[in-house]
């Protein structure tokens, strides 16, 4: 399970995600669409801690992304 709750990111001054939340359960598919600069890559980066929110929870199965250690953060990246 993927969860994003209230996920804040700010770059350059502009909010690209903005107090965001969604959940994406096993076995199910989700698609992340939109034009160029609404978030989608910042979006992803975030689930394997290549950038870090500024504000919310960023989990993966049962591992909060911002506070897993390095040999956790490997698995969730696999």
């Amino acid at each position: 399970m993927i969860e994003f709750k209230n996920v804040t990111k700010i770059l350059n001054g502009n909010a690209v995600l903005n107090d965001m939340s969604f959940d994406v359960k096993k076995g199910e598919v989700f698609v992340i669409v939109g034009p160029s600069g609404v978030g989608k890559s910042v979006t992803l980066k975030h689930m394997v801690r290549l950038m870090t929110r500024d504000k919310g929870e960023v989990r993966v199965v049962d591992d909060t992304v911002s506070q897993a250690a390095c040999t956790d953060l490997e698995n969730i990246r696999k």
